[in-house]
């Protein structure tokens, strides 16, 4: 058995309820995050490949040696050799591009689940990936910051230093923690009012429709309660004329001559 809309009540000085396609939602901002999350992830792939840190040894004037630090691992020009090249090639950095990759296709699958469905699960999928994305990128700032921290503690005045420099991937990646910063804010709001819960009937709930304001003073009814005329007429006591049970009434019994003394009766 199928049962209509319930009725919905309606004030006077409040908007009016009016349907809406239920699990709908009017907000932009879902949508928005959705696409700077799709342009974060590029981002990080992007500055994955790139190098993040740069160091460049010099003899007085002469460049001796550059390393290039990518999220992947190290290159040197030229190659060293002896026993500081066999160092190197049995050590490696820190591969920040294995969980940024990951969470660079958490990004993309949170967004297309936006784009689809709009429903929480994927809103919180993207916060959760933004999130991730952010913490990750914060990371690899702090590992790029102490390795530019030992330039100032060498100095550059001796015949032979070394030279610490942020890559172009470096600044990529700390964009990409910015996108991904604002596209979890935006999935966290609520957006417009319309987004609130609907109910099942298809109207909007009274937080969306505006039944939650102070409710305004109204004027008096223009007559008073009850109106003129409205029931029996009012009652009227009169004095009482009839006879007394106990006593006969003086105007029942015939004059009496001469008139009896006060006080006697028969």
């Amino acid at each position: 058995m199928s049962t209509g809309p319930f009725p919905q009540p309606h004030y006077p000085g409040f908007p009016p309820p009016h349907a809406r396609p239920v699990g709908r939602s009017r907000s932009a901002r879902p949508l928005v995050a959705a696409v700077l999350a799709v342009l974060t992830a590029a981002a990080i792939v992007v500055g994955t490949l790139l190098p993040s840190l740069r160091i460049r040894a010099f003899s007085g004037s002469t460049l001796e040696q550059t390393m290039t630090i990518t999220a992947w691992g190290r290159t040197f020009d030229p190659q060293p050799t002896g026993a500081i090249g066999q160092f190197y090639a049995n050590s490696h950095v820190a591969l920040y591009g294995i969980p940024l990759s990951v969470i660079a296709a958490g990004l993309v699958a949170a967004a297309i689940a936006i784009m689809v469905s709009r429903r929480p699960g994927a809103r919180v999928a993207l916060i959760a990936a933004a999130s991730a994305a952010v913490a990750a990128v914060f990371m690899l700032a702090m590992d790029v910051e102490s390795s530019l921290s030992y330039e100032g503690a060498e100095g550059s005045t001796r015949q032979a230093f070394t030279s610490y420099d942020v890559g172009t991937g470096g600044w990529i990646l700390g964009g990409a923690g910015l996108l991904a910063l604002i596209a979890g804010l935006l999935a966290i709001g609520r957006g417009s009012r319309a987004d609130d819960a609907t109910p099942p009937q298809g109207f909007i709930s009274p937080a969306a429709s505006g039944y939650g304001r102070p409710v305004q003073a109204y004027p008096p009814p223009a007559q008073p309660y009850p109106p003129p005329g409205y029931g029996p007429p009012p009652r009227q006591d009169t004095p009482y004329k009839g006879t007394l049970p106990d006593e006969e009434s003086t105007e029942s019994r015939p004059p009496v001559w001469p008139p009896e003394p006060p006080g006697q009766r028969d």
